[in-house]
C-alpha cells in the first residue's frame, strides 16, 4: 500500500502597489483610505483589488485601535469562472513594547468579519512586528520585520502564514514610501505560496 501523494503547492510572484491617504483629525485620531490593485509579475494580469476605509484611534504612543471596512475583488483564476467579491469589517488592537533606544515590538490582533459572496465567516490574525528608527540624509527611516498567523473559521485551522521585511522612508514632509518583500504561505482553501513585491505610497493631510 503506497502513501497518498500530496499535490505540490503552487507558487507565484505578484506586485502589490498601494496608495494610502491619511487625514489627521488630531494627533490621536485619523482616517485612512487605501487602494491596492495587485498584479501577477509573470503574466502582468490583475489578480485582485483591495479598497478600504479605516478609522484609527491611538490613546497613547503604545496602544492603537482600528475599525474599518474593506471591499475586495478576486479576479477569476480560470476562463469562464466568476470573480469573488468580499465585504469585510476589520477590528484591530495593537500594543507596543520599547526595545532599546530606537526599537519597538508591536503585537497586533485583528478580527476580520467576512462576507464572501453571501457566505459569512471570521478570521483571527495575530502579527508580531519589530521596527527600528534610523535616519538617512537627515530623513527618518523606519525598518521593520514581522510574522503573522491567520486562523480561519471556515476550516477551523491556521490557514495562512505571512512574513514581511521592509522600510518606510520619508521623501517629503507629508509623503513617505514603503518598499517591502512578503512571503505568504496558504494552506486552505488551496495550498499555494506567493512572493509579494510591495510598494506603498503614503500621503498625509
Amino acid at each position: 500500500m503506497t502513501a497518498p501523494v500530496k499535490a505540490r503547492a503552487e507558487s507565484h510572484t505578484e506586485t502589490w502597489p498601494e496608495v494610502q491617504l491619511y487625514y489627521h483629525f488630531n494627533p490621536r485620531t485619523l482616517l485612512m483610505l487605501n487602494s491596492s490593485p495587485n498584479r501577477s509579475l509573470e503574466s502582468g494580469e490583475k489578480t485582485n483589488g483591495e479598497y478600504g476605509l479605516y478609522f484609527n484611534y491611538k490613546p497613547t504612543s503604545r496602544i492603537a485601535y482600528r475599525i474599518g471596512y474593506m471591499y475586495l475583488v478576486d479576479e477569476a483564476s480560470e476562463p469562464g469562472a466568476n470573480e469573488v467579491v468580499e465585504h469585510r469589517i476589520v477590528l484591530d488592537y495593537t500594543y507596543g513594547w520599547p526595545i532599546g533606544r530606537r526599537g519597538l515590538l508591536w503585537d497586533r490582533t485583528r478580527i476580520d468579519l467576512r462576507d464572501l459572496d453571501g457566505d459569512a465567516s471570521q478570521r483571527i490574525r495575530n502579527r508580531v512586528r519589530y521596527q527600528q528608527e534610523a535616519k538617512i540624509d537627515r530623513l527618518p527611516v523606519l525598518a521593520f520585520v514581522d510574522a503573522e498567523l491567520y486562523y480561519d473559521t471556515r476550516f477551523d485551522i491556521l490557514s495562512r502564514y505571512k512574513f514581511q521585511i521592509g522600510a518606510r522612508r520619508s521623501v517629503a514632509r507629508s509623503v513617505n514610501l514603503t518598499p517591502y518583500i512578503c512571503w505568504q504561505i496558504d494552506k486552505n482553501p488551496e495550498s499555494e505560496t506567493a512572493l509579494g513585491l510591495g510598494l506603498v505610497l503614503g500621503v498625509h493631510f
